[in-house]
């Protein structure tokens, strides 16, 4: 995981997790990112491999899921040489 730090405040978020594999391969069946600010709200991701979601949650429910198929998929680019790209 890549984090990077500007003065400004953002107002999207790019969250990219290189060699995504090695969430399966080492058996994380759950990732916790760190809460993340972009455009005035607080977010953060998790990745739940066992249930097949991907989420970004903002606040204190769940805002927005996406099925691992979808992650997968090529042609909706979110997973390009085994590196993970989610916007928020």
């Amino acid at each position: 995981v890549i984090r990077s730090i500007r003065n400004l405040p953002p107002t999207h978020f790019v969250f990219r997790i290189q060699s995504f594999s090695l969430l399966a391969q080492n058996a994380i069946e759950k990732y916790d990112s760190a809460v993340l600010e972009s455009g005035g709200y607080k977010w953060y991701y998790i990745i739940l491999q066992r249930s097949g979601f991907c989420s970004s949650v903002r606040g204190y429910g769940w805002e927005t899921f996406m099925d691992l198929s979808s992650l997968y998929d090529p042609a909706k680019g979110y997973l390009v040489n085994d590196t993970s790209y989610t916007h928020s």
